[in-house]
């Protein structure tokens, strides 16, 4: 079953703060980074690993699913497109100590200024749930883009 959740916008500040004093006392041991449609090179090896993982380990009941094979070349060709379609990325990262990204939350805004902002993927490493990494990167994310886009009045996304 495919869900489908609207949110509008813009939220308020205070629900933003809210939200970010709620996840920020389990994620102090990670660092948050924004980037705006592009990756930096050094990052694309861990993000691609991480990313591969979506459909491993989102709950699918009894049907069972193999790692995604994104390469770095291949994200490379992915952003190309997306920048081609006129679309703005916004992608906050979690890093751990080692500087491996273990969460990730994408938001793409297309060009025309009346079009849904789309909340494409989410995702917390397995080994690193139960931080709130997930609700932290998608406040960065969520406050990043509009500051950028304060005109946008939705977000959608699907799982």
């Amino acid at each position: 079953m495919e869900v489908r959740r609207d949110l509008p916008l813009p939220v308020s500040d205070a629900a933003l703060g809210r939200w970010q004093s709620e996840a920020a006392p389990y994620h102090a041991a990670y660092r948050l980074q924004t980037y705006v449609d592009e990756l930096p090179e050094e990052l694309l090896e861990t993000y691609c690993a991480l990313t591969n993982q979506l459909a491993v380990d989102a709950p699918t009941g009894d049907i069972e699913f193999e790692a995604e094979g994104l390469t770095p070349a291949a994200y490379r060709v992915r952003e190309q497109k997306v920048k081609e379609q006129g679309r703005t990325m916004f992608e906050t990262l979690a890093f751990d100590e080692t500087g491996r990204v273990v969460a990730q939350s994408s938001l793409a805004v297309p060009a025309d200024p009346s079009a849904t902002v789309m909340q494409w993927g989410t995702i917390v490493h397995k080994e690193h749930r139960g931080h709130r990494l997930g609700l932290a990167v998608k406040v960065r994310n969520l406050a990043t883009m509009q500051l950028a886009f304060p005109e946008r009045r939705k977000i959608t996304t699907t799982n």
